[in-house]
């Protein structure tokens, strides 16, 4: 959406006038690519699954007829197979996840000795603009963005990186733009949303 990148854009240019910060351009993707990323991105769902495993299992003991709600059905295969995760599995994620913050931290965050972090990471998870559906034959109608869970792409989710990395981050609204509903068929405010990261400490 091009009025979605104008709102972006202009937000972008009020640090630099307002407290005097430089704005740099990372290739995020390019630098992921030196750790091991598509691991990654089974590390926090195996992380995800393992804590989520027990609830499962109570909801069945309780529940044994009511299967699951008709939301994320996406998920369902692995809630399914919860009963393969163990304590040696959930040891081994955690000692991962720890290598890649590590490595995140050397090459994304950096820390800094005046004020914990030298910079502020943005990460641009929520200004395409596009409103996104979980139902496939809505996500494929125009003006339309991608569903991340239904339709995963080969980077990693930039929401992913706050919670393995165990760093601050905040979302805020930067402004709104029009778009067209599929499904109520009037014109809808969307919302940009803007995530915002820093080193630990």
């Amino acid at each position: 959406n091009t009025k979605a990148q104008e709102v972006f854009d202009s937000f972008i240019s009020t640090p630099e006038k307002e407290l005097g910060m430089k704005t740099e351009k990372i290739d995020m993707t390019a630098i992921l690519q030196k750790s091991d990323n598509p691991y990654i991105n089974t590390v926090a769902m195996t992380e995800s699954l393992f804590s989520t495993a027990d609830l499962i299992a109570r909801w069945n003991a309780t529940y044994p007829d009511a299967e699951f709600s008709p939301f994320d059905l996406e998920t369902r295969n692995g809630f399914i197979n919860h009963g393969t995760f163990n304590q040696s599995a959930y040891d081994g994620v955690i000692k991962h996840k720890e290598e890649f913050a590590a490595f995140a931290k050397k090459e994304i965050l950096h820390p800094s000795k005046k004020t914990c972090s030298e910079s502020i990471r943005i990460l641009e998870s929520g200004a395409s603009g596009l409103p996104s559906y979980r139902e496939e034959f809505l996500k494929h109608e125009e003006g339309t963005g991608f569903h991340y869970m239904t339709d995963p792409k080969q980077w990693l989710n930039p929401l992913l990186l706050s919670p393995l990395l165990s760093a601050p981050q905040i979302g805020i609204p930067i402004g709104q733009v029009d778009y067209k509903s599929v499904t109520s068929l009037q014109t809808e405010k969307l919302p940009i949303v803007m995530g915002l990261m820093t080193y630990p400490g």
